[in-house]
């Protein structure tokens, strides 16, 4: 069942995805449009409102970055809390910061946008070098899951001298499998600890499905947001970029339609874990 909701989820979001709604849209106006030359059908009329509709929105998103509006609510429901090393059972952190493709050509870690996570991982493991830390990252890609996050991350931590500090999870595809494959490895060191929370370190906004997924396989955990991707909406102003707009647009879209997805699964137990400002919410069982 896990294959199948990861093939799911790949197979939907690649038709979901705002970019290629457009460029469907976009297409679907031009055949309709040429059919009608062709002599096939007579809604040249309908093909030209969908050609209009599809440019109105493209300006839209040009000139309003309504992505911020998706993410700011994501990424103000938890904000971070002090670390106290001894309070705490270990750090984990999710990968997906990193460009595999990337990073297996030119055999060195290449970072994507959500690249903080690994900058805060290497920060942790400087500031409380006496706390436990575990990455989980595998591959989410449908096809060469060979090489992950882990094994993209493995030669940077031996260079500086961390891979004894660092226990690496290589298995998962998506968050679920990240709190489903860590765990086994962080039971012992919590039963050692006394069972305290673990720092959950991913980015902001994808915090609130992380918590959530997390404890409802029985983790508790600090939340540690990094990697801010929105601004206050009173501090957005219209600015013409269609391509950093759309990128925005399609990872809060992204985001929340995972929200909707692990929830609909039974995969968290709330929609939207936590409220603005929260800094640990209480853990859920399975």
């Amino acid at each position: 069942m896990d294959s199948l909701f990861f093939l799911s989820s790949k197979l939907i979001w690649a038709f979901a995805r705002p970019d290629h709604l457009l460029l469907l849209l976009l297409t679907v106006a031009a055949v309709r449009g040429r059919w009608r030359h062709a002599g096939i059908g007579n809604d040249r009329r309908q093909s030209h409102k969908l050609l209009w509709f599809t440019l109105v929105l493209l300006w839209l998103i040009a000139l309003y970055p309504a992505g911020n509006l998706l993410l700011y609510p994501l990424e103000t429901r938890f904000k971070q809390q002090p670390v106290v090393a001894e309070e705490l059972s270990g750090v984990v952190v999710l990968g997906g910061g990193e460009s595999l493709a990337r990073s297996r050509y030119w055999d060195r870690l290449e970072l994507t946008d959500a690249g903080d996570r690994y900058l805060e991982l290497l920060a942790l493991a400087q500031q409380f070098p006496d706390l436990p830390i575990i990455f989980t990252g595998g591959s989410g890609a449908v096809t060469q899951q060979q090489f992950g996050g882990a094994d993209a991350l493995e030669p940077l931590l031996q260079r500086l001298g961390l891979a004894q500090r660092v226990i690496l999870e290589r298995k998962s595809r998506n968050t679920y499998e990240n709190a489903l494959f860590a765990k086994p490895l962080a039971d012992p060191i919590s039963a050692e600890r006394g069972d305290k929370p673990w720092l959950l370190v991913t980015s902001a906004f994808h915090m609130p499905r992380s918590v959530g997924i997390f404890q409802a396989q029985g983790w508790s955990v600090q939340p540690h947001p990094v990697d801010h991707w929105s601004l206050p909406p009173a501090k957005q102003r219209w600015y013409f970029s269609l391509s950093e707009n759309l990128v925005d647009l399609t990872m809060g879209v992204r985001e929340w339609l995972g929200l909707f997805a692990y929830r609909l699964t039974g995969k968290t137990h709330q929609l939207l874990p936590g409220s603005a400002g929260a800094g640990v919410p209480e853990p859920q069982g399975k």
